[in-house]
Parts: structure tokens; sequence; C-alpha cells
């Protein structure tokens, strides 16, 4: 039976309703459409009703014409929704029949206005000033929205955004997302295109490796430049595509073929150790460069067997020195140890911190020691950085390693390593400081005492005081870099450890995160010799501990902060913490700081640190400013335009006052 009657129909009754009710006695149109309809009428006793409505529409008696429309229109689109049909029977050239892939998402549509849901797209999917922080204040107050799928495909629009921001935080959330987002990733996916699908590779990726890897896999035939590299590096996690991968760092050229070769070392199996030996004997620097960002074990094994190789002559031939070329290569090979756990990688660092001395400075010219110090690798530095005067030494480089290690993978045996340098560097001879906040962090995770152990070192200038060390601040250095990622995390409720790993050879640099649990209540011990040594950098470790459930320590932390408030010339740091954790005074706390300020001080200065910055209720707030303003009539405190500021002052706490 030939349907195409109603689709006129429905057509002709839609326009009827923008056209409106008066005017329906001279539409031609619907007239001609009611009569094709009509045969239809005999087949079913619904196509009779919705021929009966729509002849009412034409007749001048008709009492309640716009009832008789909206109810011929709905029994009309009823009638459609069941009439859709599939088939393999298709005229012209044959179609493959393909599964549809529906969405699943729990939640599709949210009980949000229509201007709300409008105006949240229009930010996400069109650029002008505003709409970052439009989208970012809105995820903060009204999640929920977020999970509209309207939104959710305009999201997705929103990784080609030409604002960089918007689109990097937009991946961002939608890396949290499940697999229901996938058919709004795939639409109208670019394999030629730019930044966006990119993005769209990342979150395919993060949220469902598996169900997007024939898709991804699928598009490398017509991928090109960036997208094509993208795709070849998300191959690293999949074991069935081992051989591919080989075939493509055969093939491939450039970038591609990097990332064919990062994605190799990432694969757990003895094939591709054998290769990536294969390739360090050929070009050692190569093969180095692509195991810094793996953590399987067999490249830490190889790692560690040629950093023994390099090292070893250093133990028992005084005379024993590296080419230039071959001392960047051990540094390579350090870096790259970096989050490498087990006992062969372990040994091989405990090896070359007992050499420290001698590898100092290990090449065959020593006379030009500062033309051949002057390397840097990924933001590590042994030796001279450029300079004469900057100089970073094995040591700290060694720590660093050990650090990011502990952070990524809280091994036990690296803990046992840093605690086993400090003490053996401590009772001889060489940079035992540098490795004090690793020794502390190795106590924290293996769950010994560290309180005891810490309240024993020179961490405080009265400790150091009456020991023979008195490298206090550079012991606290030290426990500021290797604890500075230790924070309290709210959706896990634990202390957590933290640290990324940047692959900038791959695109623009892909992420790695790793987030690792403390295992200890930050807030007890640890946090009160912290507190003891009254230093601005460790400071800021406290401020990492604040729990909303922990009110003891909150307030502990509240009268310290208060105190170091009114002790620091800046302190905006402190202010911004005690209003974070719910402070209910503030006198003094202006006062200091305008009072140290350098020059003189701007009304808008003022306003903005009562109003954005300052703790306390208004009452509290009016009183501290009018002690600012105090100062300011005794010429204790400047402001900007002399008289004319000094009126601006007085208006503004007269407003104040008022509110």
């Amino acid at each position: 039976m030939d349907i195409t009657p109603i689709y006129d129909l429905r057509t002709r009754l839609r326009a009827a309703m923008i056209a409106g009710t008066n005017l329906l006695s001279e539409d031609f149109r619907l007239k001609r459409a009611i009569e094709a309809f009509a045969p239809l009428e005999a087949a079913s006793p619904v196509f009779a009703k919705i021929g009966q409505l729509s002849r009412s529409l034409l007749d001048a008696q008709t009492a309640d014409r716009e009832g008789a429309l909206l109810d011929a229109i709905t029994l009309a689109d009823a009638v459609l929704c069941t009439q859709g049909a599939v088939s393999a029977d298709m005229p012209g050239e044959q179609h493959e029949i393909k599964k549809l892939e529906i969405n699943s998402c729990a939640k599709v549509v949210t009980n949000a206005p229509y201007s709300v849901v409008k105006s949240l797209q229009e930010a996400l999917t069109t650029s002008g000033s505003g709409h970052y922080s439009y989208v970012t204040e809105t995820h903060e107050h009204s999640p929920e929205l977020f999970a509209d799928y309207r939104i959710k495909a305009a999201m997705v629009q929103a990784l080609g955004s030409s604002y960089p921001e918007l689109a990097d935080t937009v991946e961002k959330w939608l890396k949290e997302e499940d697999s229901s987002l996938l058919p709004l990733l795939k639409n109208n996916f670019d394999p030629k295109g730019k930044k966006e699908m990119i993005r769209r590779i990342h979150v395919m990726e993060a949220i469902a490796p598996k169900e997007s890897k024939d898709f991804l896999i699928g598009q490398l035939e017509q991928a090109e430049k960036e997208v094509r590299q993208a795709i070849i590096f998300t191959l690293r996690n999949d074991g069935g595509s081992e051989e591919l991968l080989w075939q493509l760092a055969a093939s491939e050229k450039g970038n591609c073929k990097k990332a064919a070769y990062h994605a190799l070392a990432c694969r757990e199996s003895e094939q591709t150790e054998e290769n990536f030996r294969s390739m360090y004997q050929k070009d050692p620097a190569s093969a180095v460069r692509f195991l810094k960002h793996t953590y399987t074990e067999w490249s830490a094994r190889l790692l560690a067997e040629k950093i023994e190789e390099m090292v070893k002559p250093f133990e028992t031939d005084s005379g024993y020195f590296l080419s230039k070329e071959r001392f960047e290569l051990l540094q390579s090979l350090l870096l790259a140890a970096a989050g490498k756990t087990g006992k062969e990688i372990t040994d091989a660092l405990s090896t070359v911190i007992s050499l420290e001395d001698r590898l100092n400075y290990p090449f065959e010219n020593r006379k030009k020691k500062w033309e051949t110090h002057i390397i840097m690798l990924h933001g590590f530095a042994y030796g001279y950085r450029g300079t004469n005067t900057e100089y970073v030494t094995l040591s700290e480089m060694l720590a660093n390693i050990i650090n990011h290690t502990l952070l990524r993978t809280a091994d036990a045996e690296t803990a046992r390593l840093a605690i086993r340098a400090y003490e053996e560097k401590r009772s001889g001879k060489g940079a035992w400081e540098d490795y004090f906040g690793n020794a502390a962090l190795g106590h924290l995770l293996l769950d010994e005492d560290v309180s005891e152990w810490m309240s024993k070192q020179p961490l405080t200038p009265k400790i150091a005081v009456l020991s023979r060390y008195s490298s206090s601040s550079r012991l606290q250095l030290s426990l500021y870099e290797a604890w500075k990622n230790i924070s309290w995390s709210e959706s896990r409720r634990e202390f957590v450890m933290q640290d990324v790993d940047v692959n900038a050879e791959i695109l623009d640099g892909y992420r790695i995160n790793f987030v690792n649990p403390v295992g200890r209540d930050m807030t007890l011990a640890p946090a009160e010799i912290i507190i003891q040594c009254e230093n601005e950098r460790l400071d800021t470790l406290l401020a990492e501990y604040i729990s909303q459930e922990n009110n003891v320590y909150r307030d502990r932390l509240e009268a310290y902060f208060y105190k170091r408030a009114l002790s620091v010339n800046n302190n905006l740091a402190y202010v911004r913490v005690l209003k974070r954790i719910g402070c209910k005074r503030c006198e003094g706390l202006a006062v200091q700081h305008f009072s140290h300020c350098d020059g003189s001080v701007s009304i808008w200065s003022l306003r903005n640190y009562e109003a954005t910055e300052l703790p306390g209720d208004r009452q509290q707030r009016y009183e501290e400013m009018k002690r600012v303003y105090e100062l300011v009539l005794k010429g204790k405190i400047k402001l900007y335009g002399a008289r004319d500021g000094k009126e601006a002052f007085l208006e503004y706490l007269e407003q104040l006052k008022q509110e």
C-alpha cells in the first residue's frame, strides 16, 4: 500500500499550524492533500479518523479548529511512527546492512528549561567572549545538565573549539564518561581532520579502548598526519595488534614511525624485547628514547643491564672516563629508569649512587668541564644549565628519578633504596640532603614510624642546632620536592600521591597520570613536624592535607595559618587557605598585608582583597578595613592618588558598612 498521501497530508497540516487556522478555508494545498488521502480511509478506521478530522478543518461551522488541527497532526504522527520499515530489497546498488548503534545513556534529557539547555549548547558550539567561563561555572554549579544527551553532543562538537582551553577542558570531562558516548564520537569522524579528531581519539581510548579498537583501525586506511599518528599510538594496549605495529614501524615515516615504536615499547612480549635489544645495538640513543615512557618489565631489565655495563668500569679503574656521547647516553638511561621497578633496576640505581663521586666528572677531557656539562634532557640537567652558576648535581638527578618511581608505583623495593641511599650518604660522604625527602617518603610508604624517624632528623632549625649538621633549609627543600604531589582526595576519601609522565614526542604530549594511595593519615605526626619548620614552601604541603571530615586538623591548621598570616609580608596564600577552610575571623590580616606592601596601594587592590580574599562576615571585614584606613590617615600605608585615594577609600567604607 502506498502511504505517500499521509506524509503529504501531515506536511500540509504542519504548514497550517504556522499559517494559522483563520486561513484554513483558503488553503487549496490542504484541500488537495485531503482529496489524495481519501482512498486510504477505507483501509483502516484510524485512517478514516484522520480524514474526518482533516475535512472538519475546511468546514466553516467547526467551532474548535485549533483542537481539531492538533488532533489530526497527533494522530498522523502516531500512525507514521508505526509505518517505518527496513528492507534489504532496495532498488539500485546493493547496500551492506549494518547494526544500528543505539545510545544507552541512563539519562537522555534532563528536566531543565529549554533556555538553559540552549544557552549551554551555544556556549559549547560557538565562539564568543565569556563562553569558557560560562561553561566551567555551569559545570561546577549544575553538573547534572551535562548528563543530557543534547549537551553531550555539544561537548563532542566543542572538542573542535577555536578556544583551546575550552576544548581541553571538555576533553577532560568526556574522558570521565562511559562507552555510551562512542556513537557521538564516531559520528562524522574525519580521518583527515585535525586537533578535534585527535581529541576524539583520546576520549575513545579513555572510555572504551576495546570497543573503539576496530573502528580506529578501520580509519587507518584514510587517516593522515597527526590523526594517523594518534591512531597508531592507541594500538599500544591491544594485544592483538603487535604484528600490525611492526608492519607500521617498517612502512611508516616520520612521526607515525615514532608512534609505532613508542606503542611497541609498551608491549610486554619476548619478541618486542628481542627487537628492541637489536635496535639498542645499532642505535642506543633511539632505543632509549622509546623506552623512557614505557613501564614494561623487560624495559626495566634492559635499562638496568645497560646502566650496569656503563658504570661498572668506574668501580675498578680509577683512570676510566666516558666520552661526551657515552655520558649523554648514560644520562638518557638514568632518566628512562624513572618509574621502572624490579630488583635489576633497583640494583643498578644503587650502584650509580655508590659511585656518585666518580661519576660527577666522568669525561675524557676534564679540563673543559664547563663545556661538557652543558647538557639538558627533558627538564633535567646533570651539570651546568648553560651557565657556570646554575649547577644540578648527580645526586639531585638521582633523587628526582627515585621520587618519580615512588610516586608512580609506591614500590616497596624503591622505598628501601631511598632510605638506604640517605642513611649511607649521611654516614659517609656525599650530598645526603638531596636524598632526605625520598627517605621520608619511603618510611611513609613502608608504614614505619615515620614521625619518630623524622623527629630525629635535622629538619627544623632547633634540631639542626643540636646536630652536627646545620643544613635544615636544604632538608626542608628536599622534603618539599619529594612530598609536593601528596594531597587529600575528596573523591577517593584518602591521601594520594600523584604524578604525570608526558611523552613529548607523541603529538603535543601524551600524558599518563598516576594516582597511588599513601596509606597513612598525613594530618597526624607528619603534619605536626612540618608545622614546626615554619617554612612557607612546606606550608603549601599542609594546605593540601585539608579534608572536610577532619575537624580537629582543620582547627589546628586554622590556628597555625592565622599565626603565619600575621607574620609574613605577603599573606595572600595563607588568607586564601583560611577562607577555604571556613575561618570566621580576619582581625589583623589586611593590616599585615597592606602594611608591608612595596610602594603605594590602589583602591582596586583594597576592594579585591576584602571582597574575594578576606575571611569573616561583612561586619568583621568592615572593621578590619577601617583599621587599614586609620593607617592610611597616619601615613603608614600609602595610596595611589593621595587625596583622591583617601576620599575613594572613605566612600568605599561607607558602601561596605551599608551592605
